[in-house]
């Protein structure tokens, strides 16, 4: 199962890459999604396998959402530019691997 959760997250974070590539290829973009990839190699137990997976697909929902509405609808449908959701993206994702991080460093010392 943490198995499934893992290939889960890395399709998800390859797919969010992969429609960044194709849909709105700012250098930016790319940043949430360097912070998922860490947090999906700090995870070891399968509770935070599952949480990096919910916040992985979370990410990449808005990445789609927004490269999307900026390819094909208006940039005036959402009102925002890329640096804002380059921001929120890497908020979440950098707090993501933060708590990951912690979550795995206190199941080392509470093992030592």
């Amino acid at each position: 199962m943490a198995t499934t959760l893992t290939i889960c997250s890395w399709l998800l974070a390859a797919l969010g890459t992969g429609v960044t590539v194709w849909l709105c290829p700012h250098p930016l973009m790319f940043l949430p999604y360097i912070f998922l990839g860490l947090a999906i190699r700090a995870a070891r137990r399968l509770a935070t396998r599952a949480f990096v997976l919910v916040f992985t697909l979370a990410s990449a929902s808005v990445g789609f959402w927004y490269c999307w509405d900026a390819a094909y609808v208006h940039r005036s449908t959402l009102n925002l530019t890329p640096l804002v959701v380059v921001v929120v993206e890497s908020l979440i994702a950098g707090g993501t691997w933060r708590v990951v991080r912690h979550i795995e460093r206190a199941r080392h010392e509470d093992a030592a």
